[in-house]
């Protein structure tokens, strides 16, 4: 059974790939300012998650679930770094490259992956 679903999140997995999903997205005119305050908000917020989810870690000590928080934990600070990485880009500070962040968003879904599934052995 585990075996289907394998194959069948691999067969989404490439077909996303080959298909042409992958478009320019179109900055909108004038709404920059608004950009910047839900992007600072939603950076604030990782921040704040990151503080919790390395409290939470460190209350962890070794348990059987601290490596799967440890790996949720890093998503989050890898998240939220990526996010002072497109604030400081869009605030002109430095020029970033589109494939910087992408890989950065596949690390954070690749931790969150590992993480989730090393949480759902456990427990499951």
């Amino acid at each position: 059974m585990l075996e289907k679903k394998g194959l069948v999140i691999l067969a989404v997995i490439l077909l996303l790939f080959v298909s042409p999903v992958f478009a320019q997205v179109k900055q909108a005119e004038g709404n920059e300012m608004a950009q910047t305050v839900v992007d600072t908000l939603a950076l604030l917020f990782l921040l704040i998650a990151t503080y919790i989810s390395l409290e939470l870690n460190k209350m962890m000590k070794g348990g059987q679930l601290a490596k799967s928080w440890g790996l949720l934990s890093g998503a989050v600070a890898i998240f939220a770094f990526i996010k002072i990485i497109e604030l400081a880009a869009m605030a002109k500070f430095f020029e970033v490259s589109q494939i910087i962040l992408s890989v950065g968003y596949l690390f954070v879904a690749l931790f969150l992956l590992v993480g989730f599934f090393q949480q759902r052995r456990i427990l499951g």
